[in-house]
């Protein structure tokens, strides 16, 4: 009905992001008395309490176990269950005013885009049903009649970037510990947390978002943002030729199998031109990349088994995170900008991107700017749209406000 929405989605074209709002003690009103206890829903546009809850049907089941398996996981962990569930959780506030009553706790689920009924059965199990939902991502479009049909769910389709830089923007303004700067090094791989409260402005930052394609940003105060540039080189490349080069389908499995691999045994180093003495003399490091695939090329064979798949995956990695930093650097320097922000399905949860992407960058720049990366990044989207659609609904009370007649 009427009341604001305690769930958001983002449905990409490979996952669907799904944000439920929950904080102990508060649940969404007005619900039917529990069948069961579904854990705490809160509506933030009511403080009554209620109750989701939900009668199981056969059709449910399914969704629920799926991400029942993975609701035991903590903040930072993944479900590696291939269907779907629980992956973390992250605290928003409502207001500035600092009290528990207006700190919130995000439940965050992600499922495959091509299960989109999974999708639909894992909220019916939630109790969302006969309700307005903010939506992003071209499944809001896509999907909006499949949810009316089965949910009488309507989706409010927001634009992504929008969404994007909306659900970015409140996470770095809010004081949370969200974005971070990724220090590589022997002994000092870590993330270093960056706040922006107080006197200290993220703007203008770049938003250099790494989906199939890239799409990079210019965001300044007061949300408006540019689309300035981009490059066809980006996450769908990458995946497209390692599946060429290893025969895997699944992501997920290219990421682990780069863990595993040496790119000195595809790539031409300098110090493989010059040798590793005269290398010192020019002041550059012997494991400097001159050519990637640059020992392929050189090789007098052309069979391609000579290769490891895991070698060949993490070339194709350092490759593109530093042509994206390079790029991203050039952009930076342009428009006079210090912080630069990386986000999108390449960079999730992959420390050896975010080691290349911020070593590129320091490289280029001088170490003049910072590679900046977002805890919940593959969630924003969906913060966003719930945020913007509360913003318009805050716009519509202050209108009917406005237009209502006074007494005579």
């Amino acid at each position: 009905g009427g009341n604001a929405p305690a769930v958001a989605l983002d449905i990409g074209g490979t996952l669907t992001k799904i944000l439920l709002l929950e904080r102990a003690g508060e649940n969404c009103p007005g619900a039917t008395p529990p069948s069961r206890d579904t854990g705490q829903g809160w509506d933030p546009s009511d403080g009554k309490r209620g109750s989701f809850s939900w009668k199981k049907s056969a059709e449910d089941k399914s969704a629920e176990e799926g991400a029942a398996e993975c609701d035991d996981t903590t903040e930072g962990q993944k479900c590696d269950k291939g269907r779907g569930g629980l992956e973390g959780r992250m605290q928003v506030q409502l207001n500035d005013k600092e009290s528990a009553s207006n700190k919130l706790t995000l439940q965050l689920y992600s499922f495959p885009s091509a299960n989109i009924q999974e999708v639909i059965a894992f909220l019916r199990s939630k109790g969302i049903r006969n309700m307005t939902i903010p939506a992003t991502g071209g499944g809001g479009h896509k999907y909006a009649s499949l949810f009316a049909e089965q949910l009488d769910v309507t989706l409010t389709p927001n634009d992504e970037m929008r969404s994007v830089i909306t659900g970015v923007n409140y996470r770095l303004l809010t004081g949370a510990a969200e974005a971070f700067q990724y220090k590589w090094g022997l002994d000092a791989e870590r993330k270093a947390y960056v706040s922006f409260s107080g006197s200290k402005t993220p703007f203008p930052y770049l938003l250099v978002n790494i989906g199939s394609g890239v799409s990079i940003i210019r965001v300044d105060e007061g949300g408006a943002y540019r689309r300035i540039s981009g490059s066809c080189l980006g996450g769908g490349s990458f995946f497209g030729l390692c599946k060429l080069l290893t025969g895997r389908r699944d992501f997920q499995d290219i990421v682990d199998m780069s863990r595993k691999g040496d790119v000195q045994n595809v790539d031409l180093l300098v110090s493989d031109i010059y040798g590793k003495g005269f290398v010192k003399d020019l002041g550059l490091a012997e494991d400097l990349i001159a050519s990637s695939f640059g020992k392929v090329a050189v090789s007098t064979t052309s069979d391609s088994s000579e290769y490891r798949s895991e070698d060949m995956v993490r070339s194709l990695i350092f490759m593109f995170a530093n042509n994206i930093a390079q790029i991203a650097c050039l952009l930076a320097e342009r428009e006079g900008i210090h912080n630069i922000i990386f986000s999108g399905g390449f960079i999730r949860d992959n420390a050896y991107v975010w080691s290349k992407i911020s070593f590129g960058l320091d490289f280029w720049s001088g170490s003049r700017l910072q590679a900046l990366f977002m805890d919940h990044e593959g969630y924003l989207g969906a913060l966003g749209a719930y945020l913007l659609y509360e913003e318009e609904k805050e716009k519509e009370k202050e209108k009917e406000k406005t237009d209502k007649p006074g007494p005579v």
